[in-house]
Order: C-alpha cells, then sequence, then structure tokens
C-alpha cells in the first residue's frame, strides 16, 4: 500500500469500451475461463454462463426459424439467416465475456472489466485501502463516476471498495475526464479479492494482511453438490441421452426394434461402465464431503444428486422430498432436530386451505377415473390430478413437520420441501417485527433483502452484520443481509431469541 504523499500525483487514467476483438477472443477462451478465474490473480465476478448461453441460443434458434418460415424469397431466406447467425454469435461472445475477462492483478495493475464493454488500468501503488462494502447501484450504464466514485456493478451490486490516494484523473468512454478516489466493484468472493488486491496478486499473503480480513461466513445449505468436478457434470448427462435418443429413435420408426435390441445390449455394457465409474466418483464425492465437515445424511445426498443432471436431481429432490414429509406426518415428527432445538411454526394459515385444495383434487381424480368415458386421456386426467392432490396436500403438511428452529448458535429457517437456511446468532444485528405485504414479493437479486417464500400470520425481520448467500433465480445464489421471516406467533419468537443466556 502506498503512503500519503505530500502532493497528490496528477495521473490520467484512459477507460476502454466496447472491443470487438476482445469479444472475438471470449469464445476462444470460454474453455479455459475456469482456469483463469482460479488464477490467484483473478477476481471473477461472473461464477457461470451456461443458463444464459443455453437460453440464447435456443430463443435465437426458434427466431431464426420463424423467420426463415415466413420468408419466401430465397434471397431474403439467405440474408435473415447470416443476419440471425452473425448476432448469436455477438451476443454469445458478450456473454461469455463476462466469464473470460475476471478483474486481474498482476504486473502492479488492477485492471477493472466488464466483459468486452470496458476496461481501466490502475496502478496498485494509488490504492491505499480495500474494503468489503455491499452497495446497490442505480446506474443505467456499466460503468459511470459520480461523486469521485468510479462504479462498476454486477446486475446493479457492488461489494468491494477500493480507496485510491491519490486520486487519479479518469477518462471514461463518451464521457469528460472526472477525478476518482474510489472504485466500487463486485467480486463472487468478496474475502478472496480482497486478499487478492492487498496481496497484489500474489497466492499467498502475509499473516499481518490476512488479520485484517473477516472470515467468510458458511454457505447457508441449499441442497445443492459442493465443489462437484467437471468431468462428473458432463458423465452424468450421457446414460439419459443415450436411452433418449434410442427411445425417439425407435417411437418414431427411424430405427427398427430388431437393431434397437442389439444397439440396446452395447448400450447396456456402456451404461454398466459408467456405473461402475460413477460408483467411483460418488464415493469420492461423499468423502470430500465428509471432510468438509458434512453430516452424513448431508454427505449421502449431495453426492448422489451430484451424479444426476440438475433437472433430474431437482425433480428426485422433490418426490424424496414428497416420501420424507409424509413419512414424518405419520410418525409425528419433525425434520432433523437436535437436543435443546426450539421449534418456531409458521404457515398454518394456508394449511387448511392447501388441504382442502387436496381433497377437492382427489375427489376429481377419483371422478375422472371412475367416470364412464374411456380411453387414454381419462386415465391421464385422473393421474395427474391425484398427483397435484398429493403435492398439494404434502405441501400444506410440509410446515408442520418441518419448523423453523432456534438452536443456541444460530437459527434454521425453512420453506418449501426441502430448502432451509441458516443464520448465525452471532451476525444478527437487529429484529424487528414487520406486517405481511399482500402477495409474494419478487426476488430482486439487487435487493439487499430476502423474504423467504412461506406463509405466515406475522413475519419478523432479521438484521445481520454480515451478508447471508440466499437462493436466487436460476439456482445462482446473492448475498443478503436482511432475511424477512414468515411465522404464525412473532412476539413469541421475539421473546425465544432474545431470551437471556441459560434461560
Amino acid at each position: 500500500m502506498r503512503h500519503d504523499q505530500a502532493a497528490p500525483d496528477c495521473m490520467v487514467i484512459t477507460a476502454h469500451g466496447l472491443n470487438w476483438t476482445k469479444a472475438a477472443r471470449a469464445l476462444w477462451l470460454a474453455p479455459g475461463a475456469g482456469k483463469r478465474a482460479a488464477d490467484p490473480g483473478s477476481i471473477p465476478y461472473q461464477s457461470s454462463v451456461t443458463t444464459q448461453v443455453v437460453l440464447i441460443t435456443l430463443s435465437s434458434v426458434v427466431e431464426i426459424a420463424l423467420v426463415d418460415f415466413l420468408l419466401s424469397a430465397a434471397w431474403a431466406r439467405v440474408l435473415a439467416l447470416a443476419v440471425g447467425l452473425l448476432a448469436l454469435i455477438v451476443i454469445l461472445a458478450l456473454v461469455v465475456a463476462l466469464r473470460a475477462f475476471p478483474h486481474r492483478v498482476e504486473k502492479g495493475t488492477l485492471t477493472v472489466h466488464y466483459g468486452a464493454t470496458f476496461e481501466v488500468p490502475v496502478p496498485l501503488d494509488r490504492v491505499t485501502k480495500v474494503t468489503e462494502r455491499r452497495s446497490l447501484s442505480g446506474q443505467k450504464r456499466t460503468a459511470e463516476v459520480a461523486d469521485g466514485v468510479l462504479s462498476v456493478p454486477m446486475m446493479g451490486v457492488t461489494n468491494l471498495a477500493v480507496t485510491l490516494d491519490p486520486p487519479v484523473e479518469m477518462t471514461l468512454p463518451k464521457a469528460d475526464t472526472a477525478t476518482v478516489r474510489e472504485i466500487r466493484l463486485f467480486a463472487i468472493d468478496p474475502v478472496s479479492g480482497t486478499r487478492t488486491l492487498r496481496g497484489g496478486g500474489r497466492p499467498e499473503t502475509t499473516s499481518s494482511e490476512r488479520s485484517d480480513i473477516p472470515a467468510a461466513a458458511a454457505p447457508a445449505r441449499t441442497g445443492t453438490p459442493h465443489n462437484t468436478p467437471r468431468w462428473m457434470r458432463w458423465l452424468r448427462w450421457t446414460g439419459v441421452l443415450v436411452l433418449l435418443a434410442e427411445i425417439v429413435l425407435v417411437t418414431t420408426g427411424l430405427l427398427d426394434w430388431r437393431i434397437a435390441a442389439g444397439i440396446l445390449v452395447v448400450t447396456e455394457g456402456a451404461l454398466a461402465v459408467l456405473g461402475l465409474i460413477a460408483g467411483a466418483a460418488f464415493i469420492s464425492q461423499y468423502r470430500r464431503l465428509r471432510a468438509a465437515g458434512e453430516t452424513r445424511a448431508d454427505s449421502f445426498s449431495d453426492a448422489l444428486f451430484s451424479l444426476m443432471p440438475e433437472p433430474m436431481a431437482a425433480m428426485v429432490r422433490r418426490e424424496l422430498s414428497v416420501v420424507r414429509v409424509l413419512t414424518l406426518v405419520l410418525l409425528r415428527r419433525t425434520e432433523r432436530p437436535r437436543p435443546g432445538d426450539l421449534p418456531l411454526s409458521y404457515g398454518s394459515a394456508s394449511r387448511k386451505a392447501l388441504v382442502g385444495t387436496a381433497a377437492l383434487l382427489l375427489v376429481a381424480g377419483v371422478s375422472a377415473l371412475l367416470s364412464l368415458a374411456s380411453g387414454v386421456p381419462r386415465i391421464v386426467l385422473g393421474v395427474v390430478l391425484l398427483y397435484a392432490a398429493l403435492l398439494t396436500a404434502t405441501m400444506g403438511l410440509a410446515a408442520g413437520v418441518r419448523p423453523h428452529l432456534l438452536r443456541a448458535d444460530g437459527l434454521v429457517v425453512r420453506w418449501g420441501l426441502h430448502h432451509e437456511l441458516e443464520i448465525p446468532l452471532a451476525t444478527v444485528r437487529s429484529i424487528t417485527l414487520e406486517q405481511p405485504a399482500r402477495g409474494r414479493p419478487k426476488d430482486d437479486i439487487t435487493s439487499d433483502r430476502f423474504t423467504v417464500p412461506a406463509s405466515g400470520r406475522e413475519q419478523v425481520a432479521v438484521v445481520c452484520d454480515e451478508p447471508v448467500e440466499v437462493p436466487a433465480r436460476w439456482g445462482a445464489r446473492r448475498p443478503a443481509q436482511t432475511i424477512v421471516v414468515p411465522v404464525d406467533d412473532s412476539k413469541a419468537v421475539l421473546a425465544y431469541i432474545t431470551r437471556p443466556a441459560g434461560a
């Protein structure tokens, strides 16, 4: 870090805007983006772009096919195809660049990136302080300077503040030169980003540099596997794709059943080999999770679901959760209690409505199966109604066997069939009462609040000193410091949480 000088130096830094060369390089660097983000000098701000790439590709293919269907002239169809493919490549390049070009600390320079659309180099000898500070920004541009602060948010959020002393003069694209004394940016892991900046990009830092860095809060369990190897993520799709391809070929008549039988023998042998590999991967993942401190049940379930594609794992988890909830209801037990845990009820108001709806669906399903009409549609309708009745009843009963739990060191918040979030009591700053809002609030990724998607007659807002990782859209996670928890009796909850130690 740099000491204060008697007279501030005048340094002019030019920020660069959209760079088509970098966008083209992003597609080439995409396969190695994970290794690049893991470099000691990298500060990634985008964890994954797989979901965005898949959605953009699918929507672009549908759009290209639709335009080709509407046009009749050959030259217009070729032109539309060329424009559509070019637009797809450009959009994919800009999206992948967010992952391919993280913030970099190397050779005495901090380079702040936002994909291929923004880049600015800042000398490290100007950096005097690095702090973790979450801020929300409503700016419309990628990077803006206001009151001497350069803000480069990700989805409107920044969580690292880099102080410059002396300040620098910075010229932004299509903007005048402005004085910048602080840079705010976003990092997936702000603790690691702080360590990287303070260490100048070195893989190891001294003990004095690490002493003022707060320990990372333990991530909340959301039912997703931890550190699943890339080869395992590719492996779990192989068997499913082989079976689906064979089913489609046989049912459409493109493949004779005799040939399909021979292929089935080959595929079964291949699947058997894949099963052995999956078994070894399961054992390895289980041991890794146990070594990380997970319980036997959590390690087993996470290792098992890591072998499945994410959509299939979500479906299997839901079905197993239905069975588990119904079993707990029959046994009149609660889920995973510990000695001394205090249950906090919620969802009693909606339980009767859900169970009543389930009863109506059950009657409708039985009536559909016993009606005089015949045929496959009647059977399918009846089965769907019966399954909907089972799922609705389970959702209504889940709150009774999965209450919130108050423990000596934390508050376990639960919702749905298997979701839960643990809030350490040591980080709780305040707890206040709130009036339940009409309708379910939207999950805004830029918000500092997270409203638990459950029902309750009342709500309590738990404000934490340190952010807690909460689920967001598409399976992603985001930090939040205010957790709004629906409960049935908020006054009792406040009395329990604020009770004297040992009471």
